[in-house]
């Protein structure tokens, strides 16, 4: 019994031992992360201009936009005053839109529809960097769902987000 619990806590043991050891290799170039431009170190995010009449709807999609950033770039997040590079846009349109009707013609289900543009600048000489990145994400919800607007804007806020920064860093990534 003694042997079976000191063969079972050997395993843990080397396990640690060995992740330990591989962190202390020198690294291969690999990185996991979206890389910034070269020669640019940290990114900003700037509040996007919004075209839409859905007041507020630029800090929101801020907050999402920030987070991508921060979680899949692999550079620092600052201010955009203080960043190299920054990531600027607009928010071109917001709509609603009616869906699946039931057979007595009752709305079933809606979504919302929001379209979105963005783009790389230099933070020090307020360049642009590449081309700007358009997209489009429509998101439905079932009527009766008292919060399912709200839901549905903040899913496809979301998903803008994401592709919007993996467009834009995917291309500096190697």
């Amino acid at each position: 019994m003694i042997a079976l619990a000191r063969r079972s806590l050997v395993f843990p043991v080397v396990a640690a031992l060995l992740a330990a050891a591989l962190g202390l290799l020198p690294g291969c170039g690999y990185s996991s992360g979206l890389q910034a431009p070269d020669g640019y170190t940290t990114v900003g995010v700037a509040i996007f201009s919004n075209d839409s009449k859905v007041p507020d709807l630029e800090r929101n999609l801020h907050e999402f936009v920030a987070e991508r950033v921060r979680d899949t770039v692999a550079a620092p997040l600052t201010t955009p005053d203080r960043a190299d590079v920054v990531v600027q846009g607009r928010i071109i349109d917001f709509s609603r839109f009616a869906g699946t009707r039931g057979p007595d013609n009752e709305l079933l289900e809606s979504g919302v529809m929001i379209a979105v543009e963005d783009w790389l600048v230099d933070g020090r000489t307020g360049e642009r960097l590449g081309s700007k990145v358009f997209a489009g994400q429509s998101v439905g919800y079932r009527i009766i769902e008292t919060d399912g607007e709200e839901q549905s804007q903040a899913r496809a806020l979301s998903y803008l987000a994401e592709g919007l920064v993996l467009d834009l860093f995917a291309r500096h990534s190697h």
